[in-house]
């Protein structure tokens, strides 16, 4: 559709539309020469950082007998080399690996062995493992396209901790949808045994990071995207700026409270100013409620504080809470204030 309308508008391309599926190297590539070929310049495009072994050292279950989906807070340290140096808002990318078990008997249903030696110099099983299935397959399936198969693609996490704690933290639902349990959530919550190792690099977020002043700030979120939120406000707290207000929605006030101590403890300390919690599955009849509507609860306060030069940061789910939180500030604060907000920079999302 951006092609079409850019044709219509009367842009000429400097070469054919390049799609890439699943971040493919060829097509990158190939994206690359043909700039190189339209500037006359090569170009030196940024290198990603390569994946590196990250022990998982604990792993721990964190709303049991909540009506969702379990969540997990996971702790992981690098192997062989120094702890790296990240700000709050950065994320982990890990790349997942489907179950061993499971592999074996789907290659054994395709006539194939999953014991096989591959070029790499190692099985059919373990190449699988780091393959995007087919969902569809045959009854039999060749060899040669089971190596053609792309690779799975890394999945994101914001990361909940800050260099001082030794260690990645991740909050992660483990998913179970109708297309069956996500692979690298199910491998994540229980495939990968403590003291195993996975492959880890972590990636700057500049567009998700507070500011170097004692401006106020007010984190919105929901679920497990209380990860960014917890880092972004660790950072503040460290430096001695105190004043923050979170406001955060889960399922049940009775199993779904992550870091309640912490949380409890900075508002103790003054450095938490506010925190406010809704519960869409509530177990008081009648007080089932979402972030949003806390927001328009608290819409004078939230004006006055946004009035007083305060950010605003929402971590979450995209399609729901923060689709909902973007309509809601837009009738608390109006559109024309949530515009000039995101042209200045004070209000930031880091939603999935």
């Amino acid at each position: 559709r951006l092609d079409a309308w850019l044709r219509a508008s009367g842009a000429r391309p400097a070469f054919d539309a390049i799609e890439v599926d699943a971040g493919d190297e060829a097509a990158i590539r190939l994206w690359q020469l043909r700039l190189e070929q339209w500037t006359g310049r090569l170009l030196d495009l940024v290198a990603e950082a390569p994946f590196a072994p990250w022990r998982l050292t604990d792993r721990q279950l964190v709303n049991e007998g909540s009506p969702g989906a379990p969540v997990y807070r996971l702790r992981f340290e690098p192997m062989g080399m120094p702890l790296p140096d990240w700000r709050g808002g950065a994320v982990a990318e890990i790349l997942p690996r489907h179950d061993v078990v499971r592999i074996a008997s789907l290659a054994r249903g395709w006539g194939l062995d999953p014991e096989a030696d591959t070029a790499d110099g190692g099985t059919l099983g373990q190449w699988l493992a780091t393959r995007q299935l087919p969902a569809d397959a045959p009854g039999t399936v060749a060899l040669a396209d089971c190596l053609r198969l792309p690779p799975l693609i890394p999945r994101s996490y914001s990361i909940a901790s800050l260099p001082a704690a030794g260690a990645v933290e991740l909050l992660l639902r483990r998913y179970d949808g109708p297309q069956g349990t996500g692979v690298a959530s199910a491998w994540l919550t229980g495939g990968v045994a403590i003291g195993e190792t996975v492959p880890l690099r972590l990636r700057d977020n500049p567009m998700f990071q507070v500011p170097g002043d004692a401006r106020p700030a007010i984190f919105i979120g929901n679920g497990t995207g209380l990860a960014g939120l917890r880092a972004l406000l660790a950072e503040r707290i460290a430096a001695g700026r105190n004043r923050n207000w979170l406001l955060f929605g889960e399922r049940s006030p009775l199993h779904d409270r992550p870091y309640e101590d912490e949380l409890q403890a900075w508002l103790a300390a003054g450095q938490l100013v506010r925190l406010d919690r809704a519960y869409s599955r509530s177990e008081i009849p009648g007080n089932a409620r979402y972030v949003q509507d806390l927001l328009r609860e608290h819409a004078k306060l939230l004006a006055h504080w946004v009035g007083h030069g305060a950010m605003l940061y929402v971590c979450g789910s995209a399609k729901t809470m923060a689709r909902d939180v973007d309509r809601c500030l837009a009738e608390v604060l109006g559109a024309g204030a949530m515009e000039r907000m995101i042209a200045s920079g004070r209000y930031r999302r880091d939603v999935y």
